[in-house]
């Protein structure tokens, strides 16, 4: 593999330019921004150093706790947190009802090898597919892919992963990402360049923590397109196993978070004896609820949304693009606020996910009897 990472002399030139300007400026608005994009740049130094890797996915197993002494941690530790997005309590519910596919295997994913310029080529191909808004913002980040990109290989099991930061200031992303050669690399620069375009078009996109729940709803949609893409290219059907290993963590991830939900409501006698019993039995350790959940409900409602955008793309593409660009301009500092702008823009929250998950089932059968 090609080396990719960040040039640490700019870093270090940049995080002083910054602290200079910090210094000097009586705007607070402009010195909270430099500051912020300041802690950013040390944190990328301190990846720069010790070369550290986004986390990856893959199982870890947790030794089973008291489950009273564990209700009572999980509820010290999400209590707030949770309650400022109970607006999306219902919307999460809805996954109880879908069905877990546990045949699904990540090996169905390994052969599909692909080499680095294959890789570019393909991410590069695939904004170009889009429309030229996107492909534009897009350009800004990729052209810079030299020094604004750190790859490195996955150790271990799980796939691969990445992280994006931003720096409002210089308007350039800074990419992290683990890779494997194979197609979970497409999928993964596919998610991250999605963040680092939808900075471009919103410099505020990752900092304003009224966009928390929302800020991973661009990423998802755009990851069942690049599934849909790939398959396209190759002709090889992966997309509908693709799209059900996203389908599968997706209900994992809301069912995990609906514990936490229903743990808050027992708490505070919310909550059916039956259901009371189930947590009691089956609950996991709080090591692996703060380890897991603490991100997991900005997944879920990326995921809720971007199905409702993926089904109208299928219908009119310009418009679905045209409603992703709005939801990534909204900048209300309140969660509540964003999100009922996003009902505003016609999204209907779970309005087609029993047909998407259908439409996917039949998808995956007929791919596999080919």
């Amino acid at each position: 593999m090609a080396k990719y990472n960040w040039n640490e002399k700019v870093l270090k030139k940049r995080y002083s330019r910054l602290s200079e300007l910090a210094q000097k400026t009586t705007d607070e608005d402009k010195k909270k921004s430099l500051l912020e994009d300041m802690a950013v740049l040390k944190d990328l130094l301190k990846f720069f150093r010790s070369e550290s890797r986004p986390q990856t996915l893959a199982i870890t197993k947790y030794k089973k706790e008291n489950p009273s002494e564990t209700i009572n941690k999980i509820y010290d530790y999400f209590n707030l947190g949770y309650k400022e997005f109970k607006f999306l309590w219902n919307d999460f519910k809805e996954f109880d009802k879908l069905s877990i596919n546990r045949k699904i295997k990540l090996s169905e994913l390994k052969e599909c090898n692909l080499e680095l310029n294959d890789l570019f080529t393909l991410v590069h191909d695939f904004y170009h597919s889009l429309n030229p808004y996107f492909y534009e913002n897009f350009m800004k980040n990729f052209i810079k892919r030299n020094t604004n990109l750190k790859l490195s290989k996955i150790i271990g099991d799980g796939h691969c992963a990445g992280i994006t930061n931003f720096l409002v200031y210089y308007k350039e992303a800074y990419i992290n990402a683990v890779t494997s050669n194979n197609i979970w690399d497409f999928m993964v620069l596919a998610h991250e360049y999605c963040h680092a375009t939808s900075c471009q078009i919103n410099n505020n996109q990752l900092k304003n923590s009224g966009k928390i729940p929302f800020d991973e709803i661009d990423t998802t949609f755009i990851e069942l397109l690049a599934a849909d893409y790939y398959d396209d290219v190759f002709k090889n059907n992966k997309a509908p196993i693709l799209k059900s290993i996203r389908h599968r963590e997706s209900i994992f991830s809301a069912k995990r978070v609906n514990e936490v939900i229903d743990i808050i409501n027992l708490k505070e006698s919310d909550v059916p004896k039956e259901k009371e019993e189930y947590l009691k039995t089956n609950i996991n350790s709080f090591e692996q609820y703060k380890k897991i959940t603490s991100f997991e409900e900005r997944y879920v409602i990326g995921y809720i949304v971007a199905i409702e955008l993926y089904q109208l793309y299928q219908k009119d593409k310009e418009k679905a693009l045209d409603i992703l660009k709005q939801i990534i301009l909204l900048d209300y500092n309140s969660m509540e606020e964003n999100y009922n702008a996003i009902l505003n823009l016609g999204i209907i929250p779970n309005e087609h996910l029993e047909e998407y998950q259908d439409a996917l089932n039949k998808s995956l059968i007929k791919a596999r009897n080919r």
